[in-house]
């Protein structure tokens, strides 16, 4: 799952924090899917391209993914999305 790496690499970024460490620890004990695939370890950069989200109402929705990362502070992003 390319979203739950993505979000691994910015956990590596604030993995001191408590608060971050609380989330992880929260998802994993609520979602097996979550637990298995954090305990895979992958993980990736944020890179822009297309995303595609299944809504339950509107079906299959797709964005270009477009991320920033200011050079001065690399624990910052902006990821935009724009419908494709």
């Amino acid at each position: 799952m390319r979203l739950l790496a993505e979000f691994r690499s910015d956990y590596g970024h604030s993995f001191a924090d408590p608060r971050a460490r609380e989330l992880v620890d929260r998802l994993r004990a609520q979602s097996g899917l979550f637990r298995r695939t954090w305990d895979e370890q992958a993980v990736l950069e944020r890179e822009g391209g297309l995303r595609r989200f299944n809504h339950p109402k509107d079906g299959v929705l797709r964005f270009a993914q477009h991320t920033f990362t200011p050079s001065d502070r690399p624990g910052y992003k902006l990821v935009l999305l724009t419908p494709a």
